[in-house]
């Protein structure tokens, strides 16, 4: 997937919350504890690291700006989280 397109970024927070909400538990367990890329549409998961630095890494490797992403954390099932 590349996305090296140029130019303002436009993004719609209602919108990726709403899809960001969609995507499946089980597909976010698989990324429990990483760091991660979501699309800025928030409907899918493109890349994850246990190192926050290594999302941008792999993202680069596959083509895609980093600035064209939102950057997240998905916590484990054993860490406590006060949101």
């Amino acid at each position: 997937m590349s996305e090296n397109n140029q130019g303002p970024v436009a993004f719609d927070g209602r919108l990726f919350s709403m899809n960001r909400n969609k995507i499946p538990r089980e597909e976010l367990a698989q990324h429990a504890g990483k760091y991660v890329a979501f699309s800025l549409d928030g409907t899918q998961i493109l890349v994850s690291a246990e190192e926050e630095e290594d999302v941008d890494v792999k993202l680069r490797a596959v083509g895609i700006d980093p600035s064209r992403v939102v950057h997240g954390y998905i916590p484990s099932p054993e860490e406590h989280t006060f949101l």
